[in-house]
């Protein structure tokens, strides 16, 4: 999910928060090793937020036939009175069966963010597997494999003044380890000020990432800013 795509349909300004007025909403996926006419099909959801008496209504869906192996994109635009504020999936289908969920959230822009002071915020946070130089977010992504060396976390933080705290704790919800919930696995913190990009990251453990359910709760300034769920398999 992302506010934008490139000339080859990766995405630009990947998150799964967006403002009530955004003006298009995108989600770039890669295609492999697909014969020709192969269907993928995106399915848009409202699955419940401030239109009340509505819910898990399917807003539209649109089909492109491809193949091969690419970056492909689909999209919406704002409807004429702004996305409703809410809980949203994208379900992605190949030939028919479902692939791929993508849950994304639209808020008001005072819900897009947390505020601290008078200036302070967090924003665009961004699962992925790895970050630039600067810090950003490079092959997002919400799903990871048991291998993985390490999973990230890019923010950006704006207008933050000196000393301001901030606190990622990364937890196990639910999977493989029976009997083991909402386990809090580690928790990072962090002192930043200005406008930047910053990262958070935890490494693989000996045994390799349990596949399961996980969290990640980001803090500014000892206040609940963004939840990220992510998965392992």
């Amino acid at each position: 999910m992302a506010t934008g795509v490139d000339s080859e349909s990766k995405p630009v300004g990947a998150t799964d928060v967006f403002d009530a007025n955004t003006p298009e909403i995108f989600c770039s996926v890669k295609l492999s090793n697909a014969p020709s006419d192969t269907e993928v099909l995106s399915e848009w959801v409202y699955i419940k937020g401030e239109l009340e008496g509505v819910t898990d209504h399917v807003i539209d869906s649109f089909p492109v036939l491809t193949d091969g192996t690419r970056y492909i994109e689909f999209s919406m635009t704002r409807p004429d009175n702004g996305w409703p504020t809410g809980e949203y999936e994208m379900v992605l289908y190949v030939d028919g069966k479902a692939k791929v969920t993508l849950p994304f959230t639209v808020g008001g822009a005072a819900d897009s963010f947390v505020t601290t002071g008078p200036s302070a915020s967090l924003s665009e946070a961004t699962m992925t597997l790895g970050v630039d130089s600067q810090s950003r977010p490079l092959n997002p992504t919400a799903t990871f494999s048991v291998d993985t060396l390490e999973i990230f976390c890019s923010v950006l933080l704006s207008d933050a003044p000196e000393g301001t705290s901030l606190l990622s704790e990364w937890y196990y919800v639910s999977g493989e380890l029976q009997d083991v919930t909402d386990l809090l696995i580690d928790s990072v913190p962090l002192m930043a000020s200005g406008t930047q990009y910053v990262q958070f990251s935890l490494t693989i453990p000996d045994n390799g990432w349990p596949t399961g359910e996980y969290l990640l709760i980001l803090y500014i300034d000892g206040v609940e800013a963004v939840s990220l769920p992510f998965k392992v398999q």
